[in-house]
């Protein structure tokens, strides 16, 4: 069972906003503004189709890790809208 690969880690995530891929400086300010006012660790990821930048908080094993997440977040001024992604 040793051969067999790790079970992947951080399926599941809570998206905040996306950005269209020409506004990838809009994404980063985004993020500096979450990490230096909320003090959370946001992240960029591209979507699949490459279109969009996805705003993320956490990375979680499963979706019910990320909705608990999600409804902390919710919580809080300015991520009312925030939604739970597969990554």
């Amino acid at each position: 069972k040793a051969s067999e690969p790790a079970a992947p880690k951080g399926n599941y995530t809570v998206q905040v906003i996306a950005y269209q891929v020409q506004n990838k400086a809009m994404a980063e300010e985004y993020i500096r503004n979450v990490k230096n006012t909320a003090n959370l660790d946001a992240e960029m990821v591209k979507s699949k189709d490459g279109k969009y930048y996805h705003v993320i908080i956490g990375r979680y094993p499963d979706r019910a890790s990320a909705e608990k997440a999600q409804a902390e977040l919710k919580k809080r001024k300015g991520f009312a809208d925030c939604i739970v992604r597969q990554l």
